[in-house]
């Protein structure tokens, strides 16, 4: 098949939904097909003298962004595209596949010409923070297949949708992300977290859970990490990595016996499978869709949303009872065992197959 991922736009910041779309571009190539990257030409929208002269954009864009994913060492059979005529630009491939990954691309994918192929939307988050609200709603009512990562999302879209829904949940990079510290040699005193700008990661309530514990535990090691930079009101004993790569997530998550994830809306929560994945006892968030890999009290401890008092209490438990934290982070990681990218990619090429018959 030829498959074409239409993006909003090239980004310089580490994105979990990005990294997402890359590496099925990278295992559908692997299985026989032609993939394409296309950015739509939402880059420098903002600028109107530079958007609209064109050939000025574009060296403008190649200089900031590059022509290839910078942050991302994508396959170089996948081919990565710039559409920076929109839709109307004939660079955009004709293809038997092409797939919205936004809901500010759903709109376009549906004017583009029957020639560039079956039409689809691939939604790994409630975006109402793009455009809102309604605007997510209406995305997910285009006449779209869409393909979504979680039953909560599923849910969700068929409020609003008539369109056939296919859950793929997704996976984790087993290769990148396992146990390097045996789980029972760690420090308990020790925790990680995601940092996010967005108000729906509940970074906020994390923070101060880990205030809290430190109350308590004044040896307590935490370590934060995300793509912006280090929050200026962060205490200074509080480690923090900007842009960590792999290798440093690999060695965050095996530096720590708990990982605290106060997320209050997310369409899967990669940061806390993988955590798991490295042998980390998850003290989470009870947000809907944490519940495709997180089970209270079996592999993780769930609390209520937006309660950093919550999250504090859990973390303590896990803290007091070694046999409570080993047993969670034990479970957690053989559960993990089961989410399989190469599984995922071949049940996303069989959908999209289908599709077209």
């Amino acid at each position: 098949m030829k498959i074409t991922f239409f993006l909003p736009g090239a980004d310089n910041v580490k994105s979990g939904g990005y990294k997402v779309i890359f590496k099925y571009s990278e295992l559908l190539t692997e299985r026989g097909n032609e993939v394409s990257i296309v950015y739509s030409n939402h880059n420098m929208r903002g600028s109107a003298f530079l958007y609209h002269i064109l050939p000025l954009r574009k060296v403008m864009v190649y200089r900031k962004f590059g022509k290839r994913p910078k942050w991302y060492d994508l396959d170089e059979r996948v081919k990565v595209i710039y559409a920076f005529k929109g839709i109307h630009d004939p660079v955009i491939p004709d293809a038997d596949v092409v797939i919205a990954t936004a809901v500010d691309t759903a709109e376009e994918v549906v004017r583009l010409p029957k020639s560039k192929g079956k039409k689809w939307y691939f939604v790994q988050g409630h975006e109402n923070w793009i455009k809102g609200e309604e605007y997510s709603f209406y995305s997910y009512a285009q006449p779209l297949r869409i393909i979504t990562i979680s039953n909560y999302l599923k849910t969700l879209i068929e409020t609003c949708s008539q369109n056939k829904v296919f859950v793929i949940k997704n996976a984790i990079q087993l290769d990148k992300f396992y146990i390097t510290t045996p789980i029972r040699e760690r420090r308990k005193h020790s925790v990680a977290m995601l940092n996010h700008r967005l108000p729906d990661k509940g970074s906020k309530y994390g923070i101060e859970a880990i205030r809290l514990l430190k109350e308590d535990y004044p040896q307590l090691k935490a370590h934060l990490f995300g793509t912006c930079e280090r929050p200026a009101d962060l205490p200074e004993w509080i480690e923090y990595t900007q842009n960590a790569t792999e290798d440093q997530l690999l060695e965050i998550y095996n530096s720590v016996a708990l990982f605290l994830s106060p997320v209050i809306n997310e369409g899967f929560g990669l940061t806390g499978a993988e955590s798991m994945a490295c042998g980390c006892a998850l003290v989470s968030s009870d947000y809907a869709a944490v519940h495709e890999y997180a089970v209270d009290n079996v592999n993780a401890l769930l609390c209520p949303v937006k309660d950093a008092k919550a999250l504090y209490e859990k973390a303590k438990m896990c803290i007091e009872d070694d046999k409570l934290r080993y047993r969670l982070a034990e479970q957690g990681e053989r559960d993990v065992q089961e989410m399989s990218w190469e599984k995922c990619a071949e049940c996303f090429e069989q959908v999209l197959r289908e599709g077209l018959q």
